[in-house]
């Protein structure tokens, strides 16, 4: 099965739409981004070459169309028993997702349906849950069946060192980074603490996060009304926002679209920052007016921007 046509029935850009991949691990059912995947294919153990040293979630690797791709045991990364007796006619398949331009395959028990949605279907993991690294950033329930939503890039980081988020060294701390009011939305709360650590790192400590694009909007919300009783500026309050593509109730497109055109904070520079960044998507960005974007994990990157963009702040 070719996922390609979901893949060009591109949602608008910040309607907070989104078509999510219904699949399931024994009875289980569990969701995964449209745009993160490229084909279904039949799991088939003969064709998989094993790495000695390899952990149990990782089978080996697989030949796809002459490029050699990693695989993942998503039954195993999630700690759920495999059935030492399958049926003989049950057979697993291959989810071959996409990320960072990077390939890789999810070996799963099945697939059921894609479902469209909105990102205001989509609950998020309760806040308090994130001391445990849960490996889910949402629920979708449909027709009383709970589907999870896979946190792909935090389970592909323990796999794949290329993937981590790393500062990869310091960098100069100036007064003006402890004077820049900053936001962070991403519902991953693996990558939310990895980026408020190195952006506090970097000197910009006055920065608030938030686990979903709604709760962040709302927010933003509340310090224009607060600008504007006070007679200030936005910038006094806000002066640049960090945010995911992906999250519960608010996708990061309609996030920046709402600032940018609905509530007129052109002043406000959002920098989107995605696993999912491709010329297409860049295109999407742009369309809703981010100032700039950057693909996950590049964090030296993210940084380098942020100073740039910042650089003329009070001027």
């Amino acid at each position: 099965m070719n996922t390609n046509h979901s893949q060009n029935i591109l949602l608008e850009s910040g309607t907070n739409e989104m078509e999510i991949i219904e699949f399931y691990l024994d009875d289980s059912s569990f969701g995964i981004n449209v745009l993160k995947t490229r084909e279904i294919i039949v799991f088939n153990p003969d064709a998989v070459t094993t790495l000695p040293g390899m952990p149990p979630a990782i089978p080996g690797t697989l030949l796809l169309r002459g490029k050699s791709i990693m695989l993942i045991d998503l039954k195993t990364c999630l700690g759920k028993e495999k059935n030492p007796h399958p049926q003989q006619d049950s057979r697993q398949i291959v989810l071959v997702c996409e990320l960072n331009e990077r390939m890789f395959g999810l070996v799963v028990d099945g697939v059921n349906k894609i479902h469209r949605t909105s990102w205001e279907s989509i609950s998020p993991i309760p806040e308090g849950l994130s001391f445990y690294k849960p490996r889910f950033t949402g629920s979708l329930t449909v027709k009383e069946t709970i589907i999870l939503l896979i946190d792909i890039e935090s389970i592909l980081a323990e796999y794949d060192p290329s993937m981590k988020m790393e500062s990869h060294g310091s960098q100069s701390v100036t007064t003006s980074h402890h004077e820049a009011h900053l936001m962070l939305a991403e519902d991953s709360s693996f990558i939310r603490n990895n980026i408020r650590n190195v952006l506090e790192e970097a000197g910009y400590d006055q920065i608030r996060h938030f686990a979903d694009g709604e709760e962040c909007y709302h927010e933003i919300i509340r310090l224009k009304k607060q600008a504007d009783k006070t007679g200030k500026k936005i910038t006094d309050f806000l002066n640049l926002l960090i945010t995911d593509i992906e999250m519960p109730k608010m996708d990061g497109l309609t996030l920046c679209r709402k600032i940018k055109q609905e509530l007129g904070l052109s002043q406000v520079k959002v920098v989107i920052f995605s696993s999912m960044i491709n010329s297409q998507m860049a295109s999407r960005c742009e369309q809703v007016g981010a100032d700039a974007f950057v693909t996950k994990p590049e964090l030296p990157r993210l940084l380098e921007l942020i100073d740039g963009l910042l650089s003329t702040r009070g001027q």
